[in-house]
């Protein structure tokens, strides 16, 4: 497997390098995104676990792929910013965990909006409310 870096942009902003880069492939199939990653972690002297490869894209019988992946510096920063899907696509962490993170935040929206829906019982103002004064 042969990588070729095609674009690297650094953004400050969300402290990640974002990278394209084309994979050569050939006599196999496209490469899994755990190869991927290691790859692209040696190509930019980086730590695989810092690695989130975004997407793979190939055409058929092209003995090619183009790969957008993101290279954070901190592990805290790449957990904030990556939907919890991609995170459980690279395997970075296990899909019962996102799922259990989902469900919490929806339990403490459910609260919020318990609590919304006694104070307008209650004459009192709600947040909305509170906000347009």
């Amino acid at each position: 497997m042969n990588i070729a870096i095609l674009k690297k942009d650094e953004n400050r902003l969300f402290n990640r390098i974002e990278v394209v880069a084309r994979v050569e492939h050939k006599g196999g199939a496209t490469p899994k995104r755990r190869g991927l990653r290691d790859a692209i972690a040696k190509e930019l002297k980086a730590k695989p676990e810092l690695v989130v490869i975004k997407a793979v894209r190939n055409l058929y019988g092209v003995p090619h792929s183009i790969v957008e992946a993101n290279v954070y510096s901190k592990q805290d920063k790449m957990m904030e910013c990556e939907p919890r899907y991609i995170l459980v696509r690279n395997s970075i962490i296990r899909k019962e965990d996102a799922k259990t993170e989902e469900e919490e935040k929806k339990k403490e929206v459910k609260k919020v909006g318990k609590e919304e829906e006694g104070r307008e019982g209650k004459g009192e103002k709600t947040k909305e409310e509170e906000k347009a004064q």
